[in-house]
């Protein structure tokens, strides 16, 4: 289950940074397209569905795929945006 949801989230992203790049291209703003891009290829799951970039095998430090670094991403790029009071309520009514 956690493999299908990581999935439609990495098609969701690459859909949305498409996007993004065509607009980037009108605005000169593919660098940070580029960049983006990037980090998240060095976050991909590897194949027992963890992050390639989070976990170490040194360290037997495993993180599930999506890692932080999708998250993140995703609440910036996919997500709504919300007045910055509003998520600072909800992230008080979640501790």
């Amino acid at each position: 289950m956690t493999y299908v949801l990581g999935a439609v989230l990495r098609d969701a992203m690459i859909n949305r940074l498409a996007t993004l790049d065509a607009l980037a291209h009108k605005a000169n703003i593919q660098e940070l397209s580029a960049a983006i891009r990037e980090i998240l290829a060095l976050h991909q799951p590897d194949s027992h569905g963890r992050c390639r970039g989070c976990s170490h095998r040194w360290r037997r430090q495993h993180h599930k795929f999506p890692c932080r670094v999708w998250l993140i991403a995703h609440r910036h790029l996919l997500t709504p945006a919300r007045p910055v009071k509003e998520f600072r309520r909800v992230q008080r009514g979640n501790q």
